[in-house]
């Protein structure tokens, strides 16, 4: 006895790699800057970075490179003149298409969100969210549906980048005038005789490791 059906190519049992959806991520390739917002300098708070798209093809069929920006976990809203297209990109030297994305600055994501970021209304926790979307044969990926390895240290993806406002501080950075009982003098140890001049001008000033850390300059006062 003989039987057959019809052959139906949607049901076959095993998915192949020709048959699989296949996507894409930007893959960083060099950073300039800081992603934070620093109320105490927002004139020079701005991150940039470089990509390259990574798929089968090396980013040859990425279409669109869109990025939207939001508030506090609000809303997304579209950043104008970010929405970037094939012509935006370039063959690197590794094959990869690439771009350099212009640095965000804290002007452009708290105009976009409508808020003034001073040193006096700044609060613990504010931050701005920075999402990209990479539009490929009618599809988009984004941080959404990637894959958990890819955004890794090891495959350097990168879909979303947060802003946090740093918390201000009015630390007084600078020479700091002191006087002591013993002083570390000039011969390499603790004298009550010796004087001030004994200490390399200027004796000790605070300085800034980052904005949460400071330190002084020469800690044998």
């Amino acid at each position: 006895m003989l039987s057959y059906s019809c052959a139906d190519p949607d049901e076959k049992p095993i998915l192949t790699f020709d048959d699989a959806i296949k996507g894409s991520y930007p893959r960083v390739t060099s950073t300039s800057g800081a992603a934070l917002v620093d109320p105490n300098n927002l004139s020079s708070s701005s991150f940039g970075y470089s990509v390259e798209f990574v798929d089968e093809t090396n980013g040859v069929d990425v279409t669109e490179f869109k990025f939207t920006m939001s508030y506090n976990g609000g809303s997304e809203v579209d950043m104008p003149g970010r929405t970037y297209t094939s012509a935006d990109f370039t063959k690197n030297a590794d094959g990869y298409m690439s771009m350099d994305i212009p640095a965000f600055t804290a002007s452009e994501l708290s105009g976009l969100a409508g808020v003034t970021v001073t040193a006096a209304n700044a609060d613990a926790g504010d931050y701005f969210t920075v999402k990209s979307y990479l539009s490929k044969g009618g599809m988009v990926f984004s941080n959404s549906n990637k894959s958990s390895t890819i955004t890794g240290p090891a495959f350097a993806g990168r879909f979303d980048t947060t802003f946090p406002v740093a918390c201000p501080s009015d630390m007084y950075i600078g020479d700091v005038a002191y006087s002591s009982d013993l002083y570390w003098n000039k011969d390499g140890g603790f004298d009550s005789t010796a004087t001030a001049t004994d200490v390399s001008a200027p004796a000790v000033s605070i300085e800034k490791v980052s904005n949460t850390t400071f330190t002084f300059s020469d800690w044998s006062f």
